[in-house]
Formats: structure tokens, sequence, C-alpha cells
């Protein structure tokens, strides 16, 4: 007895010795394949087909599988999944003899991997996999399954129904012709779950649970609902904020949609709220919404790429939608398109910014299909004034796929930064308008492109206290019509304090830069009314100065270009003006400013040359008649002749301008032509004859005192006229042909006047070849220093 106690205890401690050892083998060292492969028929007999890389014994939870990769088919070609550790619910007694009935999978920090499309490197990662699965020959239960997946926490619950005796099916035609549809469903995936890596979630992981209910044999009429929460989260970089997200989602298989019937989001500056369906065969998504939530500045963080301008939202908008979003248009090779399907609805903001300009509010109706789009009643509010718009635009339609109607109460140059050619925002800052401004502006037309690069449009315009060129004016007045480059303005009235301006016709080019009036009318003054469409033309007129506006009246072209802009290109100027003034224009005349009366005459502009022709004016009580030829006008010292004739001239009058105090009343008359490079008198060549009455002569300053010499008075005068013809050389007066009292002592002589120092030299002689006089004069024009002396008169000066 006590050997078979002996040999008991010995028994029992090599058994548990042995299952000890097995025990740490299997753990260890796992089942041989064989075991692996009974595993895999048990599985494959309820329709599941895995390869098990190594099974193991768990120190507490039975048999552990490892390593498992589950398949779609029963040819294990389509992987689906790879996970890490199963814990497997036996029978442990029928487990010996390798009858192996698995009932529940358990899953413990579970890693499972899944192939985003068949032959993909790509893959999602699932990890802290936890929770259990039930398998019964009728069903496949969800008890409860938890993970994390991409940063979600996600919660799984549901239930398969499986039909007994349930063989694997055949793939047929249709499967395969979906699967280019998965695979790209599967890149889809994987962009939403690289977009979600660059969002960082401060209150913890979002969180995403799902219910669902379906039969195995019919996995496309599954019905699930997921509900998904996100407390704050942002782009990473980016200080936009959502407070709070909800989503819950019902998806039926049996009509193939998926019905979102919560969408929520709040933001800083309010709360977007919408619902919507999801048809998986068109793959549509139609929608409701309605937001006050800053919808812009969330499109940017979703769609940094997109270009959405720089629109600034400063008061929450307000937004009331519904369409249809074709998801295929998100794919990597879409088109940027405006919207990706379609959309309607209406829209309020107030208080927003874009490209650098500030509108105080907006409102209107809108609808968006891909690239095409229209804006109705739309209303835009800035500080300046109203502006209301209708817009559509299709394109492709050539000149017609922009068209719209427009009213403007505001100051226009606020949608300069807007256009993107450069001659229209030219045009437009040429224009100045103030608080005190009034701008009424019609007009509809049409375009090829939003770029506005060949637009047509025709209106009216009404403006009030503004500036152009930096010229004001009263009020403008006009029809216009666009096209392209080129302007037209008809029945123009603009009004100045000091007169208006009219023309039947105004032209101009932007891009060429140039003006046309035809009918044109006046009575502004000249600088202003040219300088308001050329400010080359103003710079140059400046110098003449109008007490009263004249009535001027244009016909032709302007060229508003600068040199610069000129280049070596001709001037396009063809113009005439003609003028005349009831009051006094200032001007310089031989380096003095001198007042001419009544002015009139008639301006030729052609390229640079400018012509004066019959210019008339009073002039110190007589007439001055001009001719004048400028080869290079819009230059400073421009090159010039000039043809003058003076009547009945005052010689008192004439004397003052000049610096000399005269009491001589008597008259000049001459006959002058110049010519030069400038006004100043250093820079004037000339020739001119000049006579005056010969009982006036000697009340010239510089002729006075040789009268005293000659011992003349009034009642000696014989009533004859005393002359000189002369040359003009750069600021030096000659004349060889002085002749004084021709009808009494008959003086001839010669004489010198350098303008610069006002110095002279001038002698006198009588023509009687038996005098002997000679009278000289030195000294300088208002310290005159006359002599007598004997002898023959010099050749000295004649041939200076």
């Amino acid at each position: 007895m006590r050997n078979l106690r002996r040999i008991f205890v010995i028994s029992c401690l090599l058994a548990v010795t042995g299952l000890i050892w097995a025990g740490i083998y299997a753990r260890k060292q796992g089942f041989t394949g064989s075991w692996r492969q009974a595993v895999e028929k048990e599985l494959a007999e309820q329709g599941y087909y895995i390869d098990v890389g190594k099974l193991t014994l768990g120190a507490f939870r039975g048999l552990v599988a490892e390593d498992v990769l589950f398949y779609r088919d029963k040819a294990k070609k389509i992987q689906f999944a790879e996970i890490n550790d199963i814990y497997l619910d036996v029978d442990l007694g029928r487990v010996l003899q390798k009858e192996i009935t698995i009932n529940t999978l358990d899953f413990q920090e579970g890693r499972v991997t899944i192939p985003l499309g068949v032959g993909s490197s790509n893959t999602l990662a699932v990890s802290e996999l936890s929770g259990r699965i039930a398998l019964t020959e009728s069903f496949v239960e969800v008890v409860r399954l938890e993970a994390k997946v991409a940063g979600f926490d996600v919660a799984v619950k549901g239930s398969f129904l499986r039909q007994q005796g349930e063989q694997e099916k055949p793939a047929d035609k249709k499967e395969e012709e979906t699967l280019e549809e998965k695979v790209t469903a599967f890149r889809s995936l994987k962009k939403f779950i690289d977009t979600l890596s660059t969002f960082e979630f401060p209150e913890g992981a979002p969180t995403v649970k799902i219910d669902f209910r379906g039969d195995l044999s019919e996995l496309s009429e599954t019905t699930a609902r997921a509900v998904l929460h996100a407390g704050r989260f942002r782009r990473k970089g980016d200080d936009y904020e959502v407070h709070s997200f909800d989503l819950q989602a019902d998806m039926d298989g049996r009509t193939n949609q998926i019905k979102i019937s919560q969408f929520e989001f709040e933001d800083h500056h309010g709360r977007f709220v919408g619902d919507g369906i999801w048809h998986r065969q068109t793959n549509d998504f139609d929608f409701e919404l309605s937001s006050d939530a800053n919808l812009v500045r969330l499109l940017k963080v979703f769609f940094p790429d997109k270009k959405w301008g720089e629109v600034v939202i400063f008061h929450p908008p307000k937004l009331a939608a519904e369409g249809t979003i074709d998801m295929d248009l998100f794919s990597d090779d879409s088109p940027d398109f405006l919207f990706p399907g379609q959309i309607i609805g209406e829209f309020s903001t107030d208080g927003f910014g874009s490209a650098g300009e500030i509108f105080k509010s907006s409102k209107g109706d809108f609808s968006v299909k891909e690239n095409s789009f229209y804006v109705r009643n739309v209303r835009v509010d800035h500080r300046t004034g109203v502006a209301f718009l209708n817009c559509k635009y299709e394109p492709g339609k050539g000149r017609e796929s922009l068209q719209f109607q427009s009213a403007v109460k505001m100051d226009p140059r606020a949608f300069e930064r807007f256009f993107k050619d450069a001659d229209t925002r030219n045009f437009l800052r040429k224009w100045k308008f103030s608080a005190e401004s009034g701008v009424d502006l019609a007009a509809s037309g049409q375009c090829s492109n939003l770029e506005f690069d060949d637009l047509q449009a025709r209106g009216e315009i009404y403006l009030r206290d503004f500036e152009l060129n930096d010229v004001s004016f009263r009020k403008l007045g006009a029809d216009f019509e666009i096209d392209g480059n080129e302007r037209w303005y008809r029945n123009v009235q603009l009004m100045r304090d000091d007169g208006q301006i009219e023309a039947a016709l105004a032209y101009t080019d932007t891009q060429k830069r140039i003006w046309e009036i035809k009918g044109g009318r006046s009575t502004v003054g000249l600088v202003e009314g040219f300088g308001a469409f050329s400010p080359v033309l103003k710079d140059r007129l400046g110098k003449y100065k109008f007490s009263d506006p004249p009535v001027v009246e244009i016909q032709g072209v302007i060229d508003g270009r600068n040199a610069e802009q000129r280049g070596n290109s001709q001037s396009l100027n063809n113009l005439e003006v003609v003028f005349s003034a009831t009051g006094v224009l200032r001007s310089k005349l031989l380096g003095k400013e001198v007042s001419l009366d009544s002015p009139e005459g008639t301006i030729f502009l052609k390229g640079t040359l400018a012509e004066l022709k019959s210019f008339r004016a009073g002039f110190c009580g007589g007439t001055f008649e001009l001719d004048y030829e400028s080869r290079e006008f819009l230059q400073e010292d421009t090159p010039f002749d000039a043809s003058i004739q003076a009547r009945e001239i005052g010689l008192r009058s004439l004397g003052r301008i000049y610096g000399f105090e005269s009491d001589a009343l008597g008259h000049l008359n001459g006959d002058f032509q110049f010519s030069g490079t400038g006004m100043a008198s250093g820079l004037i060549t000339g020739s001119g004859e000049v006579s005056v009455a010969d009982r006036d002569v000697f009340h010239l300053p510089v002729l006075k005192e040789l009268g005293e010499i000659l011992e003349t008075t009034e009642e000696s005068d014989s009533g004859g006229t005393s002359s000189a013809s002369f040359e003009f050389d750069r600021g030096i007066i000659r004349s060889d042909g002085l002749h004084l009292l021709p009808e009494t002592v008959n003086l001839r002589g010669n004489g010198v006047i350098r303008l610069l120092d006002q110095s002279l030299e001038v002698e006198l002689s009588p023509t009687d070849e038996n005098s002997r006089k000679v009278y000289r004069c030195t000294g300088s024009l208002k310290e005159p220093r006359w002599e007598e002396i004997q002898g023959r008169r010099s050749t000295v000066l004649s041939t200076r």
C-alpha cells in the first residue's frame, strides 16, 4: 500500500509537471501547425477565413491566436484585416481531442491593421482594441468593441444574422465591376485620415459610437447608426477653432442611403445646423442647412488650397441653403470647382472685408452649380453708399458667359482691388470722392470671364462733388458704353463753379490712354478743362492764366500718355481748339508777364506740334496778333517760331511793363519774327521793325535826353514817323536801321542793347553830308548818357 501511495504521488507530480511544462511550452512556443489548422478549419466552417500565425495558451484566458490574417474569400487572396491577439473561448476538455468549438472572440489591448485597397501599401491602424464578439451558427454579435482609429475613440456594437449552412458565394461579375469603386473609396478614406492628422483636439479625442444590424448573406442591406461628438478642435498652426461638433448618421442598406439627421457645430461666431441624405449609387449628398457661423473661415481650414479670396468676417454671417454635393468632385484629380455640386440659398452679413476693402453689410440670393453661379437681389452697403447687383455666370458661352445688372450709389473705387488688369485699376484711381460726393451709376453688361478682360456694358452715370485727375467738378452726367479697353461717354455734361463742359461724345481707350472729343464745348478754365483729361496738358497750360474762363470749342484726339509711357512712339494728339474770352489772359512776352485783353484764337495740336493761329488780343491800348508754332510743346524748353503784329501799342503802358517810367502819349507799331528753344530772352533769336510818331519818340526815356540836346519841341515835330529795324540774338538787340525825325533832322544810326545787364550803345548822325555831328549814347536803358561829338560816324556798332 505504501508503494502504491508513493507511485500515485509520483504520478501526480509527473502529471502536474507535464501539464505545467506543456502550458509553458504552449505559452512560449505555441501549438503545432495541426492545432492552428484546426482553429482555421473551425472558423472556415462558420464562414470566416483566417490564417493563424501562432496559437498559444493564455495564462488565464485559454487559447490565444496571434498574428491573425482575415480574408474576404475562401482562396485567401483578398485580405481585409490583421489582428495581433485574439482570445478564443473554447471547450478545453475537447481541445485535447483537437475538437475545437469557438464561441467568442475576445480582444484585449489589441492592434489591427486594415489594408486600404487590394494590394495597397496604405493601411489603417486600429489600436487599443478591446471587446468581445460572440459566434453562433445563427448570428455574429459584437457585444462590445472599443478601439482608437485615426485619433478617434470608437465604440461598436451590433449583430449579423447567419443562415444555416451558409456557404461562400462566388464573386459575381457585379462585385468585380465595383472593385475600382471600392479602391476609390479607400483612397478617399486615406485622404480623410491624413486630413484628420493635421488637427488637434485640446479636450481629448473625438468619440464615435456605432450600432448596426444586418445579415451576412446580404451585407449590402445592413442598417447602422453612427454618432460622433468632438469638443474643441483646430488645424495645427491655425487660430480658428470649432468649439463643438456633433453628427448623427443612419445608414440603410436596403435603400442604399445614409441619412444625416444631425450635423451641428459651433464656433466663436455662431452655430451651424444641417441635415442631408447620401445616395450611395450616385455618390450624391442632398442637404439643407442654416448657419450664423463663420463658414468662410471654416472652409479655409478644411480646404486651404481653395481660392476663397481675402474674405474676413467681422460679424456672424447668416446663411440658409439647400442643394446637392457631388462627392466624386472631391477626388484628387477633379477640377477646381466653385462648388462641388449645386446649392441655392440666401445670405446676409454685417461687416466683412475682401481684398483689403471694408463693407458694412451684404445680403442676397444665390445659386452655384459647379463652375456656374448666379446672385440675385444682392445689396452691398459701404461707408460711401450702397450697390445692387444681379449677376449670372455660365463659363463657355463666350461673351455671354458673365451677364449682370447693377446699380451703384457708392464710391466705385471700392471695387478697384477686384479688377486684376492694371488699366482698369489706373482708370478708377483717376477719380476722387469725398463724404459729400454723390454717385449714381446704373449698368448692364456681359463678359467672357471673371477677370473682366473683354467687358461689354452700357449704362448711365451721374456724379456729384468729385475730382478727376485732381480737377474738381460739381456734377457729371453721361450715358456710357464699355467694350474692353474702350469707353464711350455720350451727352456728357461736366459742371464746375466757373462753367461747364459739354460734349456730344467723349471716347477713351484706357490701354492707349487717349481721349477723343466730338462736339465739345467748355466754359471752364482752360487748365482745368484740359487737365481733367490729360495731366500733361494741365502742366503745360498752367502758364496761361485767364481772369475769366474762356469759351472753348474742342474737336479731336488728346494723347494722355506722359513721356515715359510714350517712349519712342509718336504722340497721337490731333486736336482743334477754338477759344475766346472776354476777360484778361496773363502770359509771358520777352521775359515779362503781360496782360492781353479779350483774347481769341485757334490752337491746333498734331503729335507734338502745336500751332496757335489767328490769335488776337488787346494789348496796351492797341492790338496784338500772333501766329505761334511749337514743334515739341510737351517739353519745357520747346523749339518755337512766332510771328507778331503790334498796332497802336501805348508807349507809356509798354514802358511800365518793362520797368520804365514814361510820359509818352504816343503809340508803337511793329512786326516781329521770333524763334527759339524757350521763352527766356537768352534763348530767342529774331528780327523786326517798329515805328513811332515823331512827336512821341522823345517821350521815350531812352531818347528824352537826346531831345533836349536837339532842342526839339512838340511844335517843331513834323508829324512824321521814326522807325527802327533790328535783329534779336540771344538777349542782344542790334540795329543798323535807326531813323529818327526823317521829316526834319533826319537822324540815322545803329545801336546795341544787351538785355542781360540792360547796357546800350547807340550812335546817330544827320544824313546831311556836310554835318560833322555825331550823337552817342552809352550807359543803361534806365540811365542813358547822350553826348554830342564832332567827327565821322563810327562804324563799330554796325559791325558787331
